[in-house]
């Protein structure tokens, strides 16, 4: 069926009028609808920067950090905290809030404008354990002392003294295992003269095929001897072994105290490591001003966020 024509009725200069005012309808529509969004787009700017501004000035906390890390605009961040003005309004005021919550952390180092490092109260040969990252806010363990409290929360460690005496054991034993390889390999070379004395055009290829064999055989021989030499040719470079051994006990021993100190430490403070992870977490979420701060997340290990 053919379509009806919905032209027809019109002169083409009544045709090219309506399509212009059609047009034009369009575009006044159009920019209506830019206009309309554009002032409601400066509106809430404008909005976003009253409630920022308003925060900042009383010191809301929590409404600082859902404007901030919000829907705030990137310019206007950058403009509000060009000097860092933000990023120490909260390292302060989580800083003070920290100390009055646990009176016996000390900080211990200010790594940027928004990063702090604390230890747990004073020991012997005490350091930095605890970080606060003001910007998310965050508080956390340090990912070394946190690897080094996982190692040593462990039964098994590094045995030492079992490596130091095995040194010693291939000391004593080196010689003789030199000479038993060198009695194999002298061995090996006889049966390679052997097969060539009697090798001949018909048995070339069979023969060839058991001296390299022995050549692998010989080669692994050759490679164990070259491990045993330095215990008799180079003394000087197994004591360094045994001294660097030494050493490595002595400062394996120091961690493992000063990790112990740590958890001594946190178990007079807070229980446990369960504990503190709960504390931090609750004085977190009390901070933000959370409702439900003993809703703790299962996520997140050693960080508290």
């Amino acid at each position: 069926m053919k379509e009806p024509d919905t032209n027809a009725n019109y002169e083409p200069d009544e045709l090219e009028e309506t399509n212009a005012d059609q047009d034009t309808g369009q575009e006044s529509s159009s920019f209506y609808d830019i206009k309309e969004k554009a002032s409601m787009n400066l509106s809430q700017l404008l909005e976003d920067l009253q409630a920022f501004e308003k925060a900042v000035r009383e010191e809301d906390i929590p409404e600082i950090y859902r404007l901030y890390n919000g829907r705030l605009n990137e310019e206007l961040k950058r403009s509000s905290n060009e000097n860092h003005e933000i990023d120490q309004l909260l390292m302060r005021k989580i800083h003070d809030r920290f100390l009055q919550e646990f009176p016996f952390m000390e900080q211990v180092e200010s790594i940027s404008p928004t990063m702090s490092y604390y230890k747990i109260g004073t020991y012997y040969h005490d350091r930095p354990t605890v970080g606060i990252d003001a910007s998310l806010p965050e508080i956390f363990v340090l990912p070394k002392i946190d690897d080094e409290w996982e190692k040593y929360s462990q039964p098994e460690s590094t045995d030492y003294d079992k490596k130091i005496n095995e040194l010693d054991a291939k000391v004593i034993t080196a010689q003789t295992e030199i000479e038993r390889l060198d009695e194999q390999i002298k061995e090996i070379n006889r049966q390679m003269t052997d097969l060539n004395d009697n090798k001949g055009f018909l048995n070339r290829k069979k023969i060839e095929e058991e001296i390299q064999e022995l050549e692998k055989k010989k080669q692994v021989l050759s490679n164990e001897k070259l491990g045993w030499l330095p215990y008799i040719e180079t003394p000087e470079t197994i004591q360094q072994q045994k001294e660097a051994l030494k050493q490595e006990a002595r400062a394996d021993q120091l961690r493992a105290a000063i990790v112990e100190k740590e958890q001594r430490q946190i178990r007079r403070y807070f229980g446990s490591k369960e504990g503190f992870g709960q504390a931090i977490h609750e004085f977190l979420m009390n901070y933000l001003g959370n409702e439900n701060p003993n809703n703790q997340s299962n996520e997140g290990g050693s960080e508290y966020e």
